[in-house]
C-alpha cells in the first residue's frame, strides 16, 4: 500500500513538473512553425489610442551600425536603422482586449525580438524590444538563443554580470558553441579585478 501511494506521488509530481517545462516553453517561437504575438496596448497607454498597429520584428539580430562596445544607445541604433533586409512587419488585428497577428519562424532562427508601431508612436519596450527564445519541436531552446540575448541584454542595459551568466547558460547547454566562449572571456576580462577571477 505504502508502495502504491509513492508511486501515485511521484508519477503526480513528475506531471507537474512536466507541464510546468511546457508552460515555460508553450509561449516561446517554435522553429519552422507559426507563432501568435498579441498586444495589449493600455498595459502601456503608448499605442492606446491607435487605429492601426503593426509589429516590427527581426530574427537573430537587427543590424550591424551599432555595438555593445559602444553603449546601450549605439546597439539601439540597429533597432531604428536595421540592416537591409533584417526586419520584417506584420499588420495587428484588433480584437476586443487586444491586438493580433501570426509570424513564420524561419527553421534556421535562434531569437526573435520586435516593437510595436502605428506609424507615428512606437513601443520599443523601454528601448529594449522585446526578445523570446527560439525552441525546437522538442521545447528545447536552441542553440546560439542565449548567446545571441547577450547583445540584447546590453541594450536594455544590464551588467556584464547578468551577460555573463546568460553566456554560461549557452556553454552548459551546448559545450561546443565556440563563439560564446569569446563572448565570456571578453566579458569576464572586462570585469576581473585579479587573473585568477579570468579561469
Amino acid at each position: 500500500m505504502k508502495q502504491a501511494k509513492l508511486f501515485v506521488s511521484v508519477v503526480i509530481i513528475g506531471l507537474l513538473l512536466l507541464l510546468r517545462c511546457s508552460s515555460e516553453n508553450q509561449n516561446l517561437p517554435i522553429r519552422g512553425e507559426s507563432f501568435t504575438i498579441n498586444y495589449v496596448p493600455s498595459e502601456n497607454g503608448i499605442l492606446e489610442e491607435s487605429e492601426s498597429i503593426t509589429v516590427v520584428y527581426a530574427f537573430d539580430y537587427w543590424g550591424t551600425k551599432g555595438s555593445a562596445q559602444r553603449g546601450k544607445e549605439s546597439l539601439f541604433l540597429n533597432v531604428e536603422q536595421p540592416d537591409s533586409g533584417r526586419a520584417f512587419k506584420s499588420v495587428m488585428n484588433k480584437s476586443d482586449q487586444y491586438w493580433t497577428t501570426s509570424i513564420d519562424i524561419p527553421k534556421n532562427a535562434e531569437l526573435l525580438s520586435y516593437y510595436f508601431t502605428n506609424g507615428n508612436k512606437f513601443d520599443y519596450n523601454d528601448k529594449k524590444t522585446f526578445v523570446l527564445y527560439i525552441t525546437n519541436s522538442k521545447g528545447e531552446i536552441v542553440k546560439n538563443s542565449k548567446f545571441r540575448n547577450i547583445a540584447f541584454l546590453a541594450m536594455a542595459g544590464e551588467d556584464n554580470e547578468r551577460q555573463i551568466i546568460e553566456a554560461e547558460k549557452e556553454i552548459q547547454h551546448y559545450p561546443k558553441s565556440w563563439l560564446v566562449y569569446i563572448a565570456l572571456w571578453n566579458k569576464k576580462f572586462n570585469t576581473a579585478k585579479n587573473m585568477s577571477e579570468l579561469i
